[in-house]
């Protein structure tokens, strides 16, 4: 008899349990069929064709550092959860870069050594077939190769640097109206009023000021090197060095204010743009007879859809953005300890002026890699800012 009852409530059990599990299973596949259609929709009104012509000006190891075919595709791939780098093949394809930029540089250096060295054993003659003058003319006429070999170095490096921030600059100006467009749909409109001037500075106020005042702030820097190094008579070192110290000054202080600013502005209106949307949440789902609980879920769909949509874009923008500075800043790093380098292997037997002259050229390259890195920081604080306030809607 006792067996007789486990068996009956045992079979009760499963009666009662089976259907409501396989109901819920059913239920859990219409919404998430029901949250991809919505992404889809959602994903196919966006105009991805601007940060498409952004990832075709990329070069071919820059775009094998993407991992995607275009940008689109990365998107996609971040949406469907399989964005796993291929860590193997981002290697191969960074060490693949490295090695080329590094190895473009290898002639220049090496010409620039060997005239250096020559330079200096040819003005350690002292017999008498060698004047001091023809000393000071083979000196000159060295001197004067090495600097224009180096001009055209920076000259190149400098070009890049501009097209880097230029090239950000379009990143932006695609990055953050989808992103504060997303945003605004799903209910946060303080958030969007307080991040719209912090991005408008970046984008307009702060990349014209590392294009039209940083850069030329380099550039005179580095004039006035090349002339000090030409002559002892000439004294240009403490205007260099103002230069330099101005240039890092400013980055600093519109670095700091610009992220506090932005920190405290976004995280402040996301916390309440939160309580807006979870009471108008409260507000449907109680007050709306009958429809709206189904009102509420269905609000609760369109802002996953689009915080994922919001999130993916974020994600492959940032993705852009490293394979975006990573050329220019190896490749300006790479020109920097080459000629801290050549300075070091020729000091022994060359003229004081070159390696001073190369040692401080190494130094001022620095400026560079210091104006493509404050802008990325800036834009990657505002991608990251973006992708998070939302986050906390929920």
């Amino acid at each position: 008899m006792k067996k007789i009852i486990k068996f009956v409530f045992i079979i009760f059990i499963l009666v009662l349990f089976l259907p409501q599990s396989a109901i819920a299973e059913q239920n859990l596949k219409e919404t998430e069929q029901k949250l991809e259609q919505n992404v889809q929709s959602q994903l196919d009104k966006l105009d991805f064709s601007q940060a498409e012509s952004v990832f075709e000006q990329l070069g071919i190891d820059e775009q094998e550092l993407f991992g995607s075919d275009n940008f689109f595709d990365k998107v996609e791939s971040v949406l469907n959860g399989d964005f796993t780098q291929n860590t193997t093949g981002f290697l191969n394809a960074f060490f693949k870069l490295l090695f080329d930029k590094i190895l473009s540089l290898v002639p220049v250096l090496v010409s620039i050594s060997v005239i250096a060295i020559l330079c200096g054993l040819i003005s350690q003659i002292k017999s008498g077939f060698v004047s001091d003058s023809t000393n000071q003319i083979v000196f000159f006429v060295c001197f004067s190769i090495i600097i224009v070999l180096v001009i055209t170095c920076v000259t190149n490096l400098l070009n890049q640097t501009n097209q880097t921030i230029n090239l950000l600059k379009q990143q932006m100006n695609f990055a953050f109206p989808v992103l504060l467009t997303l945003m605004a749909g799903i209910g946060g409109t303080i958030s969007v009023k307080a991040y719209q001037p912090a991005v408008a500075l970046l984008s307009g106020g702060i990349v014209e000021l590392v294009a039209n005042v940083i850069l030329p702030m380099f550039i005179f820097s580095f004039v006035f090197s090349v002339v000090a190094n030409l002559s002892k008579n000439v004294k240009l070192t403490k205007l260099t060095d103002f230069f330099k110290s101005a240039t890092t000054t400013i980055l600093v202080v519109t670095f700091t204010l610009f992220t506090a600013f932005l920190s405290i502005q976004g995280l402040t209106a996301g916390s309440f743009d939160s309580i807006s949307i979870r009471a108008a949440k409260f507000a449907t789902k109680s007050y709306v007879p009958i429809l709206g609980g189904y009102l509420s879920d269905g609000f609760d769909l369109i802002m996953a859809s689009s915080v994922l949509i919001k999130n993916s874009v974020g994600v492959a923008g940032l993705v852009l953005l490293v394979c975006s500075i990573l050329s220019p800043i190896v490749q300006i790093l790479g020109l920097s300890f080459g000629l801290k380098f050549v300075a070091a292997i020729t000091e022994p037997v060359t003229d004081e002026k070159i390696t001073s002259f190369l040692s401080s050229v190494s130094k001022h390259l620095n400026m560079l890699i210091v104006a493509i890195l404050a802008v990325s920081f800036m834009y990657f604080i505002c991608i990251m800012l973006l992708i998070f306030t939302s986050n906390t809607f929920f």
